[in-house]
């Protein structure tokens, strides 16, 4: 057998590489971040572009099939400058197909209900709130509506943005999510089964 000869590293190295590794991952993450400069609603910079322009904020689009699966998402990151806006860079809601089944989930940290299940509410644009029931997820990071498709119709009928009032162990998360380039992405999700 062959084995690998490691050196240990003395508990400053560790520190310093860790250090290292986390400003690097800050840096260069390109994650968007919507707003956070002042692009207003809707448009968003990139991380390490501190003196680019503001874009329109757009869907993230992942495709996969690996020969044992197939699936299609989209996702968006909330938008730090819609009204009553009280999130964080690691929300964000994905839209998600496979086997002509559409699931919609919105992450966020610490996501609470009493067992699995529990009820949220969003609001499309200015209009009223509408109550939803969702599936808590294991890890505690968001919910996957129960009716993906009823809030996708209103979603795509909106004219700029859906609030989800998500609970969470800290009382409430409210996170805004631009409608942005959505409605591009329909024909995409309708081959594949899923229409909205």
């Amino acid at each position: 057998m062959y084995y690998l000869r490691t050196r240990k590293l003395p508990k400053s190295g560790v520190m310093k590489l860790l250090i290292t590794l986390g400003l690097a991952m800050t840096l260069f993450n390109p994650l968007p971040v919507h707003s956070a400069e002042g692009c207003g609603f809707g448009s968003s910079k990139f991380r390490g572009d501190e003196y680019g322009d503001c874009a329109e904020s757009k869907w993230q689009v992942a495709n996969k099939n690996d020969g044992f699966t197939s699936y299609i998402s989209l996702a968006m990151w909330p938008d730090d400058e819609g009204p009553n806006a009280d999130s964080d860079e690691d929300s964000y809601i994905q839209i998600f197909c496979q086997k002509k089944a559409i699931q919609v989930y919105v992450w966020v940290e610490y996501a609470d209900s009493i067992g699995f299940d529990g009820d949220g509410q969003y609001r499309i644009d200015d209009g009223k709130a509408v109550t939803f029931k969702y599936r808590l997820q294991k890890d505690l990071d968001g919910v996957v509506l129960k009716s993906p498709k009823t809030f996708l119709t209103a979603f795509a009928k909106s004219k700029s943005r859906a609030t989800f009032r998500i609970p969470s162990v800290n009382g409430y998360e409210i996170v805004v999510y631009p409608k942005a380039d959505l409605l591009s992405h329909r024909k995409r999700f309708a081959s594949k089964g899923c229409k909205f």
